[in-house]
């Protein structure tokens, strides 16, 4: 049997029909048509298209190829053969920006792998809302040199664009934040910012302005300026102490009062100590300290170093606190040196010093030594108590108060304030009610006559030749009353006639027949 090559021909022939029958129910790539944006809570529509016509039944998928693993899918649909595109509708969400595909796999052969469509990138506007200035980092001030940020917060939106003011003038920033690098005080100000966004650009989505007050404060050291006595034998210093507040290194320098440096300490951290020589009860001249490096600088204020030792009288005033029944609850004892630059002081009870650490709550004593209250009454407090004034550098040099008994009979007496105060009351309420009664003796109460009322009657009223004096008073009464009735003509103008009326047939029936002209004659 001879070989042909028409047989390989038709084997090769038949497989290719055989492939063509297996694929050919999908050539190419799906085609993924989506709009590039969409609004939140609006209904958008996903198309994918096939290439041609297909045959078999295919499932469709739209999914964020961005959150895969998270299976973030639009939708499904199915292609019946026959058709070539499939479209679902979506209502947006924020999650729905990303990468869409649309992958297509045939139902009625599993063994085809699926066709995934190109991305295309679908973005969603959230539109702004909320928005405030927050400035990092967190501080109650700006100093100079500082670094700070402004950052423009949205509560809510995407895709936002800024703007941003200092003191109403627009400034050529278009992020969400502004960076100072270094902080001037003509930084200081009223900065402002607004956010917003654009649908298609159609639609403009805009933040209210919001301000934030930026206060920049000028960086000048303050340094300040005390000092300590001490005591060496029989001589004396004085340590002036130069403090700031500061965690950088500096230079201190001490001047007098003519501007010479008297000493300089470098590389300190926050204070300095200078020591000078000093003679108590004498004038040692004004000083202050200066504190520098190689930005900052400042100077303290004056500082006269006169140095008085403790001497003349100590008192011992005694302060009463008050309960009901004015009743004594408490007592404060405050002890006073008549002079002394640099005192301190020591309580006494029965001979023996109380230690400013009290044991119990029978007392306390105040942080500069000076006072002490007695917190309780009970009898453990009761006793006899003085003070003790020092210089805080020569304990030899002290003056002693008087001894103040602390008993029953001392709590339980009323203070002089109060007797004078009570006393002083009542004797202001004798005085008051003295002078009453002289007044009252001396002037008489006088009573004014009763105005009459509308319902008012004359009688004994006599006729005669002469009006009697009756007749003047009743005259006198009528023409007051005629006043008043004047006084409220609104409201008796109908009313007097018949009043007047009424009184001239009363006074005729009151005529005397003796005094009648008719009969006299």
């Amino acid at each position: 049997m001879t070989w042909t090559p028409v047989r390989p021909i038709v084997v090769i022939l038949g497989l290719s029909a055989l492939f063509c029958v297996t694929y050919s129910s999908f050539t190419g790539r799906p085609i993924l048509t989506i709009p590039e944006v969409g609004l939140l809570e609006k209904i958008v529509k996903f198309h994918c298209e096939m290439p041609e016509a297909q045959k078999d039944r295919f499932m469709l998928s739209f999914y964020n190829e961005d959150q895969v693993s998270e299976k973030k899918s639009y939708g499904m649909t199915t292609v019946l053969p026959g058709e070539k595109e499939a479209i679902i509708t979506i209502i947006v969400k924020d999650f729905h920006e990303g990468h869409v595909v649309c992958e297509a796999k045939s139902q009625n052969n599993t063994s085809m792998d699926p066709m995934v469509s190109n991305q295309t990138f679908f973005k969603v506007i959230v539109p702004v809302e909320s928005v405030h200035v927050e400035v990092s980092p967190l501080s109650k001030e700006v100093l100079e040199g500082d670094e700070i940020t402004l950052h423009c917060v949205a509560s809510k939106g995407t895709h936002l664009s800024y703007k941003w003011w200092m003191n109403g003038t627009q400034l050529d920033v278009a992020s969400s934040r502004l960076d100072i690098k270094r902080a001037a005080l003509q930084d200081t100000g009223i900065y402002s910012c607004m956010a917003y966004n654009i649908f298609n650009n159609s639609m403009n989505f805009t933040s209210m302005i919001t301000h934030k007050v930026i206060q920049v404060k000028e960086h000048v050291l303050r340094p300040e300026i005390s000092y300590t006595v001490e005591r060496n034998g029989s001589q004396y210093h004085a340590s002036i102490i130069c403090h700031v507040n500061s965690n950088v290194p500096l230079t201190f320098m001490l001047y007098n009062q003519t501007g010479n440096t008297i000493n300089t300490v470098t590389e300190a951290l926050q204070r300095a100590s200078f020591r000078i020589p000093i003679v108590l009860d004498q004038s040692m001249g004004t000083f202050y300290c200066g504190a520098k490096n190689d930005k900052l600088k400042g100077l303290s204020n004056n500082l006269t170093v006169h140095v008085v030792p403790v001497g003349g009288a100590v008192t011992l005033k005694v302060e009463y606190e008050m309960g009901q029944n004015f009743e004594v609850v408490g007592l404060t004892l405050r002890c006073g040196v008549n002079h002394g630059t640099h005192p301190s002081y020591q309580w006494f009870l029965n001979g023996s010093e109380l230690p400013k650490k009290k044991k119990g709550n029978l007392y306390r004593i105040s942080k500069e030594g000076h006072t002490l209250v007695l917190t309780t009454t009970n009898p453990d407090s009761f006793g006899s108590y003085y003070c003790l004034a020092m210089d805080s550098f020569d304990f030899n040099n002290n003056v002693s108060s008087k001894e103040f008994l602390v008993d029953k009979e001392v709590l339980n007496h009323l203070p002089i304030e109060v007797v004078a105060l009570v006393f002083g009351c009542f004797l202001l309420v004798i005085c008051l009610l003295t002078g009453c009664c002289i007044y009252g003796a001396i002037y008489p109460i006088r009573r004014t006559p009763v105005k009459p009322g509308f319902n008012w009657n004359v009688t004994d009223i006599k006729i005669k030749g002469e009006k009697s004096e009756d007749m003047e008073d009743s005259d006198l009464l009528k023409s007051t009353h005629l006043e008043d009735f004047g006084e409220m003509e609104v409201e008796s103008v109908d009313e007097w006639p018949e009043i007047e009326k009424a009184l001239q047939i009363h006074c005729m029936d009151e005529e005397d027949p003796e005094v009648h002209p008719s009969e006299t004659s």
